[in-house]
């Protein structure tokens, strides 16, 4: 890998759906409830099971040097 793939790092796609998810448009008046927002998110991430499916496939491609 190179040294950094975040395209190829699959909690890096994880880190990227719940940003989606988190900060979509919304205003959190206090950390305390970004923390909240973060944990919930957390809590229920098996109902978001079929969506990231989608994100953790592996579209490598092999590059021969030479």
């Amino acid at each position: 890998l190179p040294a950094y793939a975040p395209n190829l790092n699959l909690i890096e796609r994880l880190w990227k759906f719940m940003k989606k998810h988190i900060k979509r448009n919304r205003f959190y008046a206090t950390f305390e409830q970004f923390v909240t927002a973060i944990q919930s998110f957390f809590a229920s991430l098996s109902a978001y099971a079929d969506a990231l499916a989608t994100l953790m496939v592996e579209n490598f491609e092999i590059l021969t040097c030479g």
